[in-house]
């Protein structure tokens, strides 16, 4: 009864080793196949390890790409295990050198799009025993393969050209990369302003100030819409309202600076906008910006309606029925050039 106990214990302890060494092969091997289960970590891991990578990718794998004409338009390919990319993330070690930045969107899906829009790709993953790729979204327009090269000077036509086309299919297509389409669209219109497009400048400031896009500083902001208000009255009218309202638009307070404003608004309205010559109107009108004139005011409206502006033309109405008199002497520039 003794050597019986002795040796079943003996076995029940070497049963327990070799369960306990199984484990450890067990977890070693999850490990290997499936990752951490941390999903920031395990994206770290499967973007560094081609072994990994390809054990975690779903058969088949949903790959998203834009058409080559245009209009641009979604297409759908199932992926068999043959067909998908030997690599499908740069190597974490490359995406400071790329400038590529990741985003987490929770539970577990990864962007990652260059600093100037160049490379926007989307990773939607699943977990069931392991983490599994499930669909990749390749929103890069132009040369498939990651084309940011830190020493290369940006194209101001390719970055507006991929910028317009971003914004385009974030207003168009609602998916999970929708909000970074919209933040790809302001880094690309960013890229085409630092390379002098004035007409990126404006549109990155608006596209900001949307609440679409990534919120600038407001810094950054005025600097891009007082380079675009050299030449674009639709900058300089913007301009003026954003020394008005300091970004502040919810909140009804008197002009931050009225002799800025003043000065964009007027600037507008020489280079021609109706618009502008009718805030102009309004702003002589009330004494608001400048020094209240109603004849001038009169002279506003009439040139921002002889330009097709409905409002203005009522506002000439209302004005001569208050017995506002009209000179052709007061001219609405002339006469307000200085506020």
């Amino acid at each position: 009864m003794y050597t019986h106990f002795k040796f079943h214990s003996i076995f029940s302890l070497g049963a327990l080793l070799l369960y306990f060494l199984s484990g450890q092969a067990s977890a070693a091997q999850t490990e290997a196949t499936c990752g951490t289960g941390d999903f920031r970590t395990f994206f770290q891991q499967f973007a560094a390890n081609q072994v990994l990578q390809q054990a975690s990718i779903a058969t088949p794998l949903t790959l998203q790409t834009l058409s080559d004409d245009l209009p641009l338009k979604i297409k759908l390919q199932q992926l068999s295990a043959s067909q998908r990319p030997s690599t499908l993330v740069p190597h974490p070690e490359q995406w400071a050198k790329l400038g590529l930045i990741p985003e987490w969107v929770p539970p577990s899906t990864v962007v990652l799009r260059g600093h100037q829009g160049e490379y926007l790709r989307t990773f939607v993953f699943k977990r069931q025993s392991c983490w599994v790729l499930k669909r990749v979204e390749d929103w890069t327009l132009g040369d498939p393969e990651l084309i940011t090269n830190a020493g290369t000077q940006p194209n101001a036509q390719q970055c507006l050209r991929r910028a317009q086309a971003y914004e385009r299919l974030g207003s168009t297509e609602q998916t999970s990369s929708t909000q970074a389409l919209f933040a790809a669209a302001l880094d690309s219109y960013l890229c085409a302003a630092e390379a002098g497009s004035l007409e990126a400048s404006y549109a990155a400031a608006t596209l900001s100030l949307s609440g679409q896009a990534p919120r600038l500083q407001d810094s950054r902001i005025l600097e891009l819409l007082e380079i675009a208000a050299q030449k674009s009255p639709e900058a300089a009218l913007a301009l003026s309202d954003f020394y008005c309202t300091a970004s502040d638009y919810e909140t009804e307070h008197p002009c931050a600076n009225p002799q800025q404003a003043a000065q964009a608004l007027i600037a507008a309205a020489d280079m021609g906008s109706a618009d502008a010559l009718n805030q102009l109107g309004y702003a002589y009108e009330t004494g608001t910006l400048v020094e209240q004139a109603p004849s001038r005011a009169l002279a506003c409206y009439t040139s921002a309606a002889g330009k097709g502006s409905a409002r203005a033309e009522k506002n000439v109405k209302r004005l001569a029925t208050k017995g506002v008199p009209s000179s052709e002497q007061i001219k609405c520039i002339q006469a307000g050039r200085q506020p």
